[in-house]
C-alpha cells in the first residue's frame, strides 16, 4: 500500500534496494518497487536523500565496482 498524501510530502530519506529471491540486492534496470516508489515520491515533491542500502558482499558478488556503477544509474535513470 503507497503512503497517504500527507506522508508523500513527509517522507525526508529513503533506503533503496532491489529484491530477487533474496532481499537487499542492487539496484538493476528491472524493477522489484523501488523504480515506481521513487518516481511517486519524486512527483509529490522529494527532495531529500536516497541511500542505496546493499551489503558490501552483495556487491562483490554481483560484480564490484561495475554493479555499482549499474545501480547508480538505474536509480538516476528513475528519478530523472
Amino acid at each position: 500500500q503507497d503512503p497517504t498524501a500527507e506522508l508523500w510530502k513527509r517522507i525526508a530519506h529513503v533506503h533503496c534496494h532491489g529484491v530477487d529471491s533474496e532481499d537487499h540486492r542492487i539496484l538493476r534496470s528491472g524493477d522489484s518497487g523501488w523504480r515506481r516508489f521513487l518516481e511517486e515520491l519524486k512527483g509529490n515533491g522529494f527532495s531529500g536523500t536516497v541511500v542505496v542500502e546493499v551489503s558490501p558482499q552483495t556487491f562483490l558478488d554481483a560484480g564490484g565496482l561495475t554493479a555499482v556503477e549499474e545501480s547508480i544509474a538505474a536509480l538516476s535513470e528513475a528519478v530523472r
